[in-house]
């Protein structure tokens, strides 16, 4: 089984065990698809990523440099938007092969960032088609769980940066600003 870490680190695992069996630094974050093929005997790996990647296990190609880290204190970054209503679900455009095609994301915020002044209330409705309840990362508040079509509203009267989650999804997540 291959595995392509974040930090660039291509890895093959023993499929019965688990067991780490072999490793090598692509230099590239990320990952696509691997493929592992055999070809007089030997054995080759094929992985694409910012780049293509084709060498046989053991040979003597070179192991990169691992890519830097974007380490920052701030989590989210992107556009904020001024508004106080905020959709459970987005409308994405992916660009495939054959055109463009939309499709509903039922695991991200719109807008991923929103600005709102203190003491305005703030409503999350839910236009998907599954259950969200919007809740602080820190547990503070919560709109409780959102039917689809349902609103949840929360008064935001303090100042301050607010990351929440869904409870159900909870690697959906979004941060409200709160300023004065």
């Amino acid at each position: 089984m291959f595995q392509a870490a974040g930090d660039g680190t291509l890895q093959a695992y023993d499929a019965k065990s688990g067991e780490l069996v072999w490793q090598f630094q692509t230099g590239a974050p990320g990952g696509g698809p691997v493929m592992s093929y055999e070809l007089n005997g030997e054995q080759y790996v094929a992985y694409a990523s910012t780049a293509v990647y084709a060498f046989k296990i053991g040979g003597a190609i070179k192991p990169a440099a691992p890519p830097p880290s974007a380490v920052s204190d701030e989590p989210f970054t992107g556009p904020i938007a001024d508004t106080a209503l905020i959709e459970t679900t987005t409308l994405a455009r992916d660009m495939g092969l054959t055109g463009a095609r939309q499709m509903t994301d039922e695991y991200t915020f719109t807008p991923l960032r929103a600005r709102v002044k203190a003491g305005s209330a703030v409503t999350w409705i839910n236009n998907g088609t599954t259950v969200h309840t919007v809740v602080a990362r820190d547990g503070s508040w919560t709109t409780g769980p959102l039917n689809p079509i349902q609103a949840g509203v929360v008064k935001f009267d303090k100042p301050g940066i607010y990351t929440y989650t869904c409870k159900e999804h909870p690697w959906a997540a979004a941060q409200l600003i709160v300023v004065e």
